[in-house]
């Protein structure tokens, strides 16, 4: 399997599996993380309110202060 290409330079919505792929992290550890603040709140919700995305520049904001 190939890994995806996710840019953060370009507009767009990222799911949790692709935050998770980006921070090198489980599902558990992605949600208790999320949880206590560390990671940013979703900007939405798609599905009638069931799945959370992320828009590219709120985690690129993020990684900048890594």
């Amino acid at each position: 399997a190939r890994v995806p290409i996710i840019s953060l330079d370009q507009p767009g919505r990222l799911r949790a599996g692709h935050l998770m792929a980006i921070l090198c992290c489980s599902h558990s550890t992605f949600y208790a993380r999320l949880k206590t603040g560390e990671y940013p709140q979703p900007d939405g919700r798609d599905g009638k309110g069931k799945r959370p995305y992320w828009n590219t520049s709120t985690i690129k904001a993020m990684s900048n202060g890594w």
